[in-house]
């Protein structure tokens, strides 16, 4: 066993509250991994008080995938399934990824060990690969861009010239970190050992971590948080997470909280929300509005920032608001976000992620040592995000009025070829670095077979084929005549536009372009490029949002590429876009949610170069975050949508008789025809209604009777899936996951 970190002792705060082991309850969840040796998985049903400094250890083995090497022009690499890597320019790339550790709530970390055996010397000698150096995608400093090429050379030397072993220890502490009412030790996992100048490569298929820690010797109760949502995040988050939930009470995820869904806003914008908040709540979340003037009267903090973060991390448990989305709309001005102390030259980022990361108040994480410059390396944040956070960055009534309507219109849209539609506008970062590999990697998805797909690249330059040139009299004409649900483009950028590289250079998307954009069709929009969301300017991520988007993700400051990208784990802001894209286009996720796990998930695959800087620049989304891009239910002849087929349809099929439609146009082949008359008679009477798995007892209602009906039948679930209803996930058992999905989807069914 290798003991490599003793990190000082740091108290939790009232999100961590402290608390003593408690045994299982109602539900067994259980995990044999993550046990110290000989140590008993359940303590006594209620909280026993520990002696002072009580000692112990949670232990865990690491899931290590299979490994394979390839060898490219830059030399040869290793990637693990599952992995992300380790990514310092210069140095190595080898396979690495960062796991949350869960210890008990209020205790506090002492040290961390960890075995791997002997490892496996790798036959022959390996030259693998120096992680490259990050550019800029925008205008670049050449003194700025100097200093980094000579930091890279001399990482290079540092290692290449040793036989030292790279990295030096399989595992390594990072930091505490917590999520919602989790207490989190965060440890990066290296699985390889490579001795650079003799090539020779070792492998640790088994690693196990031990994380020492002390309880206090009063616990506290622990705070009561256990949405269904949440906990599933956590089991994503949380290696351990099996043996986690057993610490807490209730053991069984609840249902929805008292506002899942909380917008802040300006008094004067709280009627302008109004046709979202209607929608949301037809939807089934819970929404509760909440102006700015009634956190500053109610909330203390340095300024209105921090007593908005501290009304959040007040209500968002369960056991007040339990809230998960947060919609923030108003100018940066009038809905303040956060000035951050990360530069790299190009100045500070601006972010929305210290109102999504609220593990700790600001006394404790970002402003740790009270100097008001947050987000400096020395505040330890974490990059666990406990709630979704998205944003409408005006503050005009009339134009905040018309985002909120035309959010509801593209989630109750149905028309296939504009859900299932994309245009992918790919310029080249450098001559190495065509993102026609990015977008067509994208959409290489089984869930995009039978989309529609619109090309425009750098003719004359890419290798890939493509409906257009990458020009912006064809992007302006493309997009103002099509129906995109998802528009990503890819290129150099400034505040106000996306640029190709070769010919002209011109912007092929600009501020202007989206004057001629048709919004009864606006697009979930990616803009991998610098500065598309600076908030110091008029940028076009607000302008796209007011005409043209219902949903923007750029950067707030200068980001940075991956020279010659062609995988998704090769790191920088091509694979938050690769991530984020498919996140949203599988339909699988809203685009709150698709955010945080493609930010979440950069940081535990170190697909970041410098963590902070980049996350908080990544972190501000323009628009609502629980909006996804999903087919809703049809019903071919309601042409009225009162939900039967009836006279009231036939009279308006009659009335489009001879006609291309849309109304009356039943088969939609362009043609109100006999067929169409037929199919709408062969319709006739109620609409056939979405299923509804999570209703056992068939009242149409999702509520504690069938909660309690799933768990009358807990456990094996031995015979064929359509005889055992109560098995939903299908995996032969109804245990926790069928349990939250039916708490997921309390209220009326759909």
């Amino acid at each position: 066993m290798q003991q490599f970190i003793a990190p000082g002792k740091s108290s939790r705060t009232a999100h961590l509250l402290q608390s003593a082991l408690v045994a299982a309850a109602c539900i067994a969840i259980t995990a044999a991994s993550g046990q110290a040796p000989g140590a008993s998985r359940r303590r006594a049903a209620e909280p026993v008080a520990a002696p002072a400094a009580q000692q112990g250890t949670v232990s865990v083995a690491i899931p290590v995938g299979s490994y394979r090497i390839v060898s490219t022009a830059r030399g040869q690499e290793v990637s693990i399934t599952d992995f992300g890597s380790l990514l310092v320019p210069g140095k190595p790339t080898v396979p690495s990824k960062i796991f949350a550790v869960a210890i008990p709530p209020g205790a506090d970390v002492t040290g961390v060990e960890f075995d791997t055996g002997e490892g496996v010397v790798l036959p022959g000698t390996f030259q693998l690969a120096p992680t490259p150096l990050p550019r800029v995608i925008g205008e670049e400093n050449p003194v700025l861009y100097a200093r980094d090429r000579a930091e890279y050379e001399q990482n290079f030397k540092s290692v290449y010239g040793s036989d030292e072993v790279y990295p030096q220890r399989a595992v390594e502490f990072v930091r505490r970190a917590g999520y919602r009412k989790y207490n989190l030790v965060d440890v990066r996992v290296t699985p390889f050992a490579y001795r650079p100048l003799s090539g020779r490569l070792t492998y640790y298929p088994s690693v196990t971590v031990h994380v020492h820690y002390t309880l206090p010797e009063k616990p506290a109760p622990a705070v009561m948080d256990n949405l269904a949502r949440t906990e599933r995040v956590a089991s994503d988050i949380i290696v351990n997470y099996d043996q986690a939930a057993e610490w807490y009470e209730p053991k069984a995820p609840g249902g929805r909280g008292l506002y899942d869904f909380v917008i802040i806003t300006l008094d004067s914008l709280t009627s302008a929300v109004s046709p979202l908040v209607d929608w949301e709540l037809e939807k089934g979340r819970t929404v509760q509005v909440v102006t700015t003037s009634w956190i500053n009267s109610n909330y203390s903090g340095y300024d209105l920032a921090e007593r908005m973060r501290n009304f959040l991390r007040e209500k968002y448990p369960a056991e007040e608001w339990g809230i998960e989305d947060v919609l923030l709309i108003g100018h940066y001005d009038d809905v303040p976000m956060r000035r951050t102390w990360q530069d790299v030259g190009y100045g500070k980022p601006e972010t929305d992620y210290y109102y999504a990361e609220l593990s700790l108040p600001d006394s404790q994480s970002w402003d740790a040592d009270g100097d008001h410059k947050w987000g400096e390396d020395s505040d330890p944040i974490d990059f666990y995000t406990e709630v979704n956070v998205g944003r409408i960055p005006w503050s005009q009534t009339a134009t905040v009025s018309h985002i909120c309507s035309k959010s509801v219109a593209y989630e109750q849209n149905a028309e296939v070829e504009f859900k299932k539609n994309i245009l992918l506008l790919g310029a080249f970062f450098w001559p190495d670095t065509d993102n026609a590999v990015l977008m067509e990697t994208k959409v290489d998805q089984p869930w995009m077979a039978d989309w529609t797909m619109t090309r425009m690249y750098e003719q004359g330059y890419s290798s890939y084929p493509m409906d257009h040139n990458l020009r912006w009299s064809n992007v302006r004409t493309v997009w103002s005549g099509g129906k995109f649900a998802f528009v990503n483009w890819a290129g150099h950028g400034s505040p106000w536009s996306s640029h190709i590289y070769y010919s002209t250079g011109e912007g092929f998307a600009t501020t202007d372009t989206c004057g001629y954009l048709n919004d009864d069709y606006p697009a979930i929009i990616f803009a991998d490029a610098c500065s598309n969301s600076d908030t110091d300017e008029t940028n076009i991520g607000q302008m796209m949002l007011k005409q043209g988007g219902v949903g923007f993700l750029g950067a707030t400051k200068v980001a940075f590429g991956c020279g010659g990208w062609n995988d998704p784990y090769d790191g920088s802001s091509q694979s938050l876009d690769y991530f984020f894209t498919t996140c949203v286009t599988s339909g699988e996720y809203t685009q709150g949610a698709a955010h945080q796990w493609s930010l979440r998930h950069m940081y535990t695959s170190g697909l970041w170069y410098d963590a902070r800087y980049e996350t908080f620049e990544w972190g501000a989304l323009w628009g609502n975050p629980d909006l996804a891009l999903t087919l809703p239910t049809k019903c071919p002849g309601d042409f009225d949508e009162d939900g039967d087929v009836d006279t009231a349809d036939l009279l308006i099929l009659l009335a489009a008789w001879g006609t291309a439609g849309p109304d009356g146009d039943v088969d939609e082949d362009g043609d109100v025809d006999t067929e169409d008359l037929l199919a709408l008679l062969a319709a006739w009477g109620d609409c056939p209604r979405p299923p509804c798995p999570w209703d056992f007892n068939g009242d149409d209602v999702v509520d504690d009777a069938d909660r309690d009906i799933l768990m009358d039948h807990w456990g094996d679930c031995p015979i064929p899936p359509e005889e055992c209803p109560w098995d939903i996930t299908e995996d032969g058992v109804v245990d926790g996951l069928d349990l939250m999905e039916v708490l997921e989807h309390y209220g009326s069914c759909p």
